[in-house]
Parts: C-alpha cells; structure tokens; sequence
C-alpha cells in the first residue's frame, strides 16, 4: 500500500533534486555566457570596418577644390541635401560647371552660400595681397596696408542636377568618388519590415545622412540612404540594431526609463540589447559575414557598461534582446 506522506528524507531529496537541477541551470549559462565573452574579449577595435561605403562624402563640398562648406553654408546646403534626398554631397558654381563643360538641368535651382573674405591694399601702391601674406609681415609693415573685410553671395548648384556629369572635366575628382551603386535587398527581410510598418506601427525613414539611430521621443528610426551602405549585410544588421531601441519604447516593451538619455550605463545596456537583437536577426535572415562588427561592438558597450558581473549583465541583454525578437515576430 502506497502512503500519502512524505518522510524527512523524501522532501530533502526532493529540495535537494530541485537546488542540484538550479545549480545545474545556472552552471550550463555561466558556462554559455562566459565563453561568448572570453571569445569576445579576443576581438580588438580594428577588426572593426566601417558600415557605409569608403568613397562617400557626407559634408556639403565643393567639387572642384574638395573644401567642405562651413557655418551657415553647410547648413543651408545640408538642408537642401535632405529635401531633396540628394545621394551626392557635392555642389558647384555655374562657372565651375560651364568650365567643366557641363550643362544644367531644365529647371535647376541653384542654393545661396556665402563667401567672406578680405581686400587687402598698400596704401600708395595700391597692390593686393592675400591675407596670409599680410599676417606673415610685421606689425611696421602692416600699417601700410589697408585692410577691408567684405561678403558676397555665390550660388552653387548640386551636381546631382548636372545633365552630363559623367562628361565633364572636374579635375581632381575620380569617377569612383562619385558612384553610388545600388545593393541587392532582401525580400524576405524587406516583407518583414514591412509588415512591422503596418501592423506595428514603425515608423522608418531613409535620408541622406552618415548615421542611423532610433528616437525615443518622435519614436522614428532615421536610417542612410540604401545605396549609402557597403552591403545589405551592412544595412539590414543597422536597420534591425535600430529597430531593436525601437521595441523599447513604452507604447511596447517600455525598456527605457528616466536614465536611458542621461545615464551612460543605462545607454551602455540597451545597446548591448539592441545589438543582440540585431545578430539574432542576421542570423535569421542569413546575412552574417559582417558578425565580426557586431561582436567588437558588444565589446565596447560591455566594457562601458561599468557591471563588475559581465556574465550577468549578458545574461539579462540576452533576455531583453530575445523578448524583443519575439515582441518583432509574432
């Protein structure tokens, strides 16, 4: 006949089964995760490569001298490049173009910059010089010289509205400066994102900028444009890393709080999360050659992440992360 009551020695066994398979548990994630951060300690920042394409200029410039604009002038070009959605960065004036044998587009318009500068005149031979002439002479030899600083107004055109580009003559500029070459999408990974568009909510816009980032408070994702990347290896692990910040907001898995903008290891943390989330999604989508770039990028936020117990802290962006892939996926 079977008894109903447990001895002593039965529920000590039984506790003891239960702490012996924790333990156990326990024992096979240090395991797991120890090994994924000894193996991430070897990798050094220069195995790290650079996202976008080497050959891009991301600073308004001009064409022809390769000087980057400045103050107001890189402003108002910059906003010209982001209403138009430009690929290209560099600008020219009409002379320039006409002396590179170019011909404008019907219809261009072309944006105001300005230029300062100084006249610089002898007072009795009235010969100009240039001001870094007049700084190289002494104090005695500069009082012979009057000096008059002025502005003028130039426009410059985007070489993108240039009708024969490929045909003209700008020297000192190779042709592989300015090709942008398309990248092969993924379709099972663009249907995905897509769908999160829809049923989800994302909100995802594509501008002619060098960095991609999630916002917290327009709750929008601003990304490159496509052709800006190396590869769609590139693109998609950026995207998903930024789509990953994305499941954080509080309208979803409410992952930030009030020390995500302010407080580093906070930041630290969520972008330990946001890049596991994004391997998890290389691996889905099989686009992985660039992994290397992922793992030397989880080693500089785990390493500012300032947590004595790394093993720890990988463990809970682990958790995080695959919460959000699922948060993502179904």
């Amino acid at each position: 006949m079977k008894s109903n009551v447990k001895s002593n020695r039965s529920v000590n066994t039984s506790k003891e089964t239960e702490n012996a398979k924790g333990e156990a548990s326990k024992n096979i994630n240090d395991v797991f995760f120890n090994t994924i951060i000894d193996n991430i300690e070897k990798l050094e920042p220069s195995n790290w490569d650079h996202f976008l394409k080497d050959n891009l200029v991301f600073s308004p410039s001009n064409i022809v001298s390769k000087c980057k604009y400045t103050r107001y002038n890189k402003l108002i070009l910059a906003i010209d490049i982001l209403i138009h959605e430009r690929k290209s960065f560099y600008y020219a004036t009409f002379s320039q173009i006409s002396q590179a044998n170019g011909k404008l587009k019907k219809g261009s318009k072309s944006v105001p910059i300005q230029y300062f500068n100084f006249d610089i005149k002898h007072k009795e031979t009235k010969q100009r010089i240039s001001r870094s002439d007049y700084l190289k002479l002494s104090s005695t030899e500069q009082k012979n010289f009057t000096v008059r600083s002025f502005l003028k107004v130039y426009r410059v055109f985007s070489v993108e509205d240039i009708e024969n580009f490929e045909a003209c003559d700008f020297k000192n500029v190779s042709d592989s400066e300015n090709e942008i070459s398309e990248i092969s999408l993924n379709e099972s990974a663009e249907d995905f994102v897509l769908k999160l568009i829809e049923k989800k909510g994302l909100k995802l816009e594509h501008n002619a900028q060098d960095i991609a980032f999630y916002s917290p408070s327009l709750d929008k994702i601003c990304m490159p444009l496509t052709t800006f990347f190396k590869d769609e290896h590139f693109y998609y692990s950026t995207l998903f890393h930024e789509i990953t910040h994305w499941t954080g907001h509080k309208s979803r898995l409410d992952r930030f709080d009030d020390t995500f903008v302010d407080g580093r290891n906070a930041y630290a943390f969520e972008e330990l999360v946001a890049e596991i989330g994004a391997l998890l999604f290389s691996s889905e989508f099989d686009y992985t050659h660039q992994f290397i770039n992922s793992i030397v990028y989880l080693k500089s936020w785990l390493n500012q992440s300032n947590c004595e117990d790394k093993t720890l802290t990988m463990q809970e962006a682990f958790t995080l992360s695959n919460k959000a892939y699922s948060f993502l996926k179904y």
